[in-house]
Formats: structure tokens, C-alpha cells, sequence
């Protein structure tokens, strides 16, 4: 008898998994991630299914004597079975053959043979798709003409001398704006929020918006206009004026009315604080605070016994961190984790057959152009996974996250391991992902191309507990963090300019750092000077060991040696970095901060 395809991973006491009718061993992949903790988790493909071959009877009975045949030639002698619809049936033939020993336990999982989907889903996805601040625009645009026009002929802002104008030509207009002003809004960046870096940041955009779209609509008019007809050109500049006011007005309303459903705990997502010292204290007073962040906390876990049982600033201990394994993940949320240890893949599978067990209704075709995206040429297709290098066991671990098609992703480190084609093809992938991703990387283009908020802990040596939430991207972080150090530096110097001629001795005493003088300024200068050339120097090598990498005929030994090398490059980088902020900010203070 051919053997079952099988795949097997954690320690502990072995748990055998059979899937149901039509399905495979990777149905099991999400609950057998969490059981792989404290448990050898044995997952099987049944007879006729995924990659297993088939049986010339394919009945229940021949099912089981199958699995039991594989659980004999796996070495297994005591274990736990699990069998869910069929699965459920096969594992309940198993128990009852004669020729079944060591079972344990057995658990028998089954649910009705259809799908039920919530009748409101569609309406839910339909109102999670609707931008609110379009339609506020869309609202404020067209209600901004019959506004400037009652302004301008009723009210008589300027005395109207060849009559009231029918105000259907005017109404006319209506059509126009709402295509015409929305479109030069979106070009202007209003709808990424990434790009609006504050309240007045916005302000200023729908100014220049409005402005630049009454000037393309007062260009159109004097080519196209009705016989016999002038539009007023004071009205147009009324109407622009108008349309700025009731847009500014209506978008703050609807950030408003956001926040506050926030605050007041609607739309927020669930977090679980691990540590309820200081540091997990701080954390949920801030979100606590500031509900408009879209968190609430719903308990602590804690290792320290004395805190067990308790509830701290309202929020119950409900645990140590090794009960996070009893954690119940949300329901239809489909969780895919991407780890350094490179576990998501099967050493004894090819790179096409893992593929192939993830989407077994995709043509061959389809997998072939997918891995050749990912760098898979056609001799790496019948490679085994265990023969593959680092980076390409990488790469194949993050090819079959995508396909598998989970709806929240927890990425650690994805791109260390990747050459520019790969990397530009995940975060096309990664782009057109629709679900949640949480993401912990160290290459700040990665995350400028992906990432929408950013947790902000504090660095090593702050004992200050402050985690701060930012609404944006990594470069509008970056944007608001040097404006708010040139703002502290400017306050600093100020300060220091006006207190040095009173106390130049005390204020160097009190802070305990010694004032630097004009060489050590000098040498400091000269110091960032040769950073800043490192710096050129060593992003230049990282472009150009990346473009190596991404050579096709490059040999898997040059491949590791360049990876290893990128991981280098970014160690240097990330040290002329820091030094280069400290001597900055020593020049600035004029104190030695060492």
C-alpha cells in the first residue's frame, strides 16, 4: 500500500488530525499551529485527497486500515486522534479495528455539509467600502451652488444689474463639480490618508484643491457656455470660497463623529496587554485615554503570582503568558504567521508540490508564473524544500503565506531574505492583501509601502513606559519627528543663550554633562562628516548587493554570502545612524551626552 502524504511538527504527546470530505491535511494548518506548542501534531492527507494517492475502493473501512497502515510505518505507538466530517468517520472505523493500539483519546469534530454566511456580511462589507469623507465632499461640492448662488443674486453681494439669472443654468453646474472637484481633490492627496500629515496640513490641500478646480471649471466655461448666456465670474469665486468652507466643515465633522464613536467604544479592536507593570499600566491608561486610536483592553496576562486574580485600573488579570496558548483567536479571523525559523514549509515536499498542496485546483501554469515572481526557476521546481538555501526557503514560506489566503498575517522579518525581485513582487502581493497585517521589520522602504499605523516604543535606556499609536506612514513619523527636534532644539538653544551669561558653570553642574568647547564642537562636526560619507558609502553597497542577488544564474553559496552581507550593511548602518544623531544633538546642546 502507497504511503499517506503526512506532515508533522511540535514535541510532546502525538496528535493525529483528519480532515473532512474533499479537503486536505492544510485545512487543520491554522488550529494545528496553536496545538504544535504542547503537542507533536500528525496531519494526514485521507486516501484520494490532497497529495495522498487514491485507493481502488475508496470506502471508509479501506480508509482507515490505510491510516492505520501509516501510523505503523510513522514508528507511532501512543497517540491522540482527531477526525473532523469524514475525518471524524475514518477515526471512528479506526478505533473500532481490531488492529488498532495505543489510541488514547479519541475526538470526533463534525458540522452540517454546507456553509452558512451571515445574511449581513454583504451589507457590513458594503459599508466598510464607503468613503466617508468622498461622500462628505460630494455633499459640501454640490450644496456649495445654490449656496453662492443665493449669495451672489439674492442676497445681491454686488448689485445685480441685468436681472436674476434662472438658477437652473446654475443648477446645471451641479453635475459638473461633483465629477470635476473630487478628481482634482484625489490628485491633490486628500483620500491617502498617509499623506495628510496634520489638521492644517488638510486645510491647506482643500484650499489648493478648490482654487486649482474653480480654475479648470472657469477655463471650461469661457470655451463652453450656452447661447446668449455669461456665467457670473463673481459667482464662481463665491462658490469657491463656499465650497472651501462647507468642505472644511464637513470633513471635520466626519472625523469628528469617528472619534467620537470610538470614545464612546464602537468600532474599536480588542487587545490583550501582556505585563501589567509599569510599562502595561501606562499602555492601557493611554488607550484608555485616547479611544480614538480604535483599542480597547480587555485583560492583562501577567507572569508575578501576586497579581493574579486582581484588577488592575479596572482591567482584570486573566492569566500568565503560558496560558497564551488557550487564547481563542476571533471568530473568522484566519491567522497566517510568517516566522524567522522558516517552519511554514515541509522539508520533504518539492517547491511545486508545496505549492500545489496549498491551491490544488490551480493550473500548473499558474504556479509556475507565481514562483517564477518569486525567483523559482524551472530547476528549483522539483527541488526538495529541505535542499533549498535560506533565502529561497524564505521566499517559499512567504509564497505559500499569500496563497493560502488567511484574512490577518503576522510577518516577522519578511523581507531579510529576499532580492529585489522578490521583495518588489511581495509588496505588490502584499498591496492587494486586503485583510490585517502586523508587521515587525527593520527596512523602513518596506514599511512606507505598506503600513498605515505604527506602535512607537519607546528606546533602549527610556524607562519612561511610553508607547505611543501613530496614525500614518513611517515617513510622516519621520516628518513630524524631526520637526518636533528642530523645535526642541530651537526652545534648548533658546534657553541656553539666555541663561549662559547668568550661570554657564551651574546649568553645566546640573545636567552633569561637560559643555563642549569649540575644537570638541569641531571634532564632533568632522565625526558626522565621515558618518555621513559611511552612510553613502554603505547604502550604495546595499543597493548594489541587493541588485546581485537578484541575479537568476547566482549560485545558492553567493546568495547566502550576499544576504548575510545585507544583514551587516544594515547592523553598520543602523550604528552610523545613531552615532550621528548624538554628535548632532551634542553640537546642538553644546554638552558632551557621553
Amino acid at each position: 500500500m502507497s504511503r499517506l502524504n503526512c506532515q508533522q511538527a511540535g514535541q510532546g504527546p502525538v496528535l493525529i488530525m483528519l480532515h473532512g470530505l474533499f479537503g486536505s491535511l492544510d485545512n487543520f494548518r491554522s488550529v494545528s499551529l496553536h496545538m504544535e506548542r504542547s503537542l507533536s501534531v500528525l496531519r494526514m492527507d485521507l486516501p484520494g485527497h490532497g497529495l495522498s494517492p487514491t485507493l481502488p475502493t475508496l470506502s471508509i473501512e479501506a480508509m482507515a486500515d490505510a491510516v492505520l497502515s501509516e501510523i505503523a510505518r510513522q514508528g507511532v505507538r501512543e497517540y491522540h486522534l482527531l477526525g473532523h466530517s469524514l475525518g471524524g468517520k475514518v477515526a471512528m472505523c479506526v478505533a473500532g479495528n481490531a488492529a488498532c493500539q495505543g489510541l488514547q483519546s479519541l475526538c470526533v469534530v463534525d458540522i452540517a455539509p454546507r456553509q452558512y454566511k451571515p445574511h449581513h456580511q454583504p451589507i457590513l462589507d458594503a459599508l466598510q467600502a464607503l468613503d466617508l469623507q468622498l461622500i462628505g465632499d460630494l455633499v459640501a461640492t454640490g450644496l456649495a451652488v445654490p449656496v453662492a448662488y443665493w449669495l451672489r443674486f439674492v442676497l445681491e453681494v454686488q448689485p445685480v444689474t441685468k436681472g436674476l439669472p434662472p438658477i437652473s443654468m446654475y443648477l446645471n453646474l451641479v453635475p459638473v463639480v461633483l465629477v470635476l472637484y473630487p478628481v482634482v481633490f484625489y490628485f491633490q492627496g486628500l483620500y491617502h490618508r498617509r499623506r495628510i500629515r496634520s489638521r492644517f496640513d488638510e486645510g491647506l490641500r482643500v484650499v489648493v484643491a478648490v482654487l486649482l478646480a474653480t480654475v479648470i471649471l472657469a477655463a471650461g466655461l469661457t470655451f463652453y457656455r450656452p447661447p446668449d448666456f455669461t456665467y457670473s465670474r463673481l459667482f464662481l469665486v463665491i462658490f469657491a470660497g463656499t465650497d472651501i468652507v462647507l468642505v472644511g466643515l464637513f470633513r471635520w465633522i466626519v472625523t469628528a463623529s469617528l472619534a467620537r464613536i470610538r470614545r464612546s467604544g464602537g468600532n474599536l479592536q480588542r487587545v490583550l496587554v501582556v505585563g501589567a507593570g509599569e510599562l502595561g499600566r501606562e499602555v492601557v491608561q493611554r488607550l484608555n485615554v485616547h479611544r480614538e486610536y480604535g483599542f480597547t483592553v480587555v485583560g492583562f496576562l501577567d507572569d508575578d503570582p501576586g497579581r493574579q486574580q486582581r484588577d488592575i485600573q479596572g482591567v482584570p488579570v486573566l492569566g500568565t503568558t503560558k496560558d497564551l496558548k488557550e487564547v481563542v483567536i476571533g471568530h473568522n479571523v484566519d491567522l497566517g504567521f510568517y516566522d524567522q525559523e522558516l517552519t511554514g514549509v515541509s522539508d520533504h515536499n518539492t517547491v511545486l508540490a508545496e505549492m500545489q498542496a496549498v491551491d490544488p485546483r490551480a493550473t500548473l501554469g499558474e504556479h509556475r508564473s507565481f514562483l517564477g515572481a518569486f525567483g523559482f526557476g524551472e530547476d528549483l521546481y522539483d527541488r526538495q524544500v529541505s535542499a533549498l538555501s535560506g533565502g529561497e526557503r524564505g521566499r517559499l514560506s512567504l509564497l505559500r503565506l499569500i496563497q493560502e489566503g488567511h484574512n490577518t498575517l503576522l510577518l516577522d522579518e519578511p523581507t531579510n531574505h529576499l532580492d529585489i525581485r522578490s521583495r518588489e513582487s511581495l509588496e505588490a502581493a502584499l498591496r492587494e492583501f486586503t485583510g490585517t497585517m502586523v508587521v515587525v521589520s527593520h527596512d523602513r522602504r518596506f514599511l512606507e509601502k505598506l503600513v498605515d499605523r505604527l506602535l512607537i516604543f519607546p528606546p533602549a535606556g527610556d524607562n519612561s513606559g511610553e508607547v505611543r499609536v501613530f496614525s500614518g506612514s513611517y515617513a510622516d513619523y519621520v516628518w513630524k519627528k524631526n520637526r518636533e527636534n528642530q523645535a526642541a532644539a530651537e526652545q534648548k538653544r533658546g534657553v541656553a543663550v539666555k541663561t549662559a551669561r547668568e550661570k554657564p558653570a551651574a546649568t553645566a553642574g546640573a545636567t552633569g554633562k561637560t559643555p563642549l568647547s569649540k575644537n570638541e564642537q569641531k571634532r564632533r562636526q568632522e565625526w558626522i562628516n565621515r558618518a555621513e560619507e559611511a552612510i553613502l558609502t554603505l547604502e550604495t553597497e546595499q543597493e548594489e548587493t541587493l541588485a546581485q542577488m537578484g541575479a537568476p544564474d547566482l549560485s545558492n553559496e553567493s546568495r547566502l554570502r550576499l544576504g548575510k552581507r545585507c544583514g551587516k550593511i544594515e547592523t553598520e548602518l543602523a550604528e552610523h545612524m545613531s552615532n550621528w544623531e548624538l554628535w548632532s544633538l551634542e553640537i546642538e546642546e553644546g554638552l558632551d551626552n557621553a
